[in-house]
């Protein structure tokens, strides 16, 4: 899905469209409300009890407790889609947009990780080269 994105974002460009993918923090809405209607689960499978009874817990636990106010991030929405408020003389904006704290939080950790990916790993990364190879510029526009 992100290379999609990423994709739509490289061929639309020169025709003025821009496309942004909004990374959603926690919002408080009904959505983890024990008591909404919820549809019959699937068959459980064993393996991934665990991992469910510890989402569970969590939703449980989270529930009208998330950070972030959906009224808030709607207008903020409104804001990227209009460019208007924070956005009103800003035609540059990043593919990505952090809405919410903890989304901040997360996209920050995640480009870390990657980064200490990339460094860990740059020279066996880098031996797949022809050894006469010069610098070439790259499909991928910065």
């Amino acid at each position: 899905m992100l290379g999609a994105v990423e994709c739509l974002e490289q061929e639309t460009a020169p025709f003025n469209i821009f496309t942004h993918l909004i990374v959603l923090g926690q919002f408080r809405t009904p959505i983890l409300d024990p008591t909404r209607p919820r549809k019959t689960p699937p068959k459980v499978i064993a393996d991934y009890q665990k991992i469910t009874d510890e989402l569970t817990e969590r939703h449980a636990s989270t529930h009208g407790k998330q950070p972030g106010n959906p009224s808030q991030a709607v207008e903020k929405i409104i804001d990227i889609v209009w460019r208007k408020g924070a956005f009103s003389s800003d035609n540059t904006l990043p593919l990505r947009i952090a809405l919410g704290s903890d989304a901040v939080d997360v996209m920050r950790a995640k480009c870390e990780r990657t980064l200490a990916g990339v460094a860990e790993h740059e020279i066996f990364s880098k031996s797949t080269d022809f050894p006469e190879a010069g610098d070439v510029p790259s499909y991928w526009q910065v």
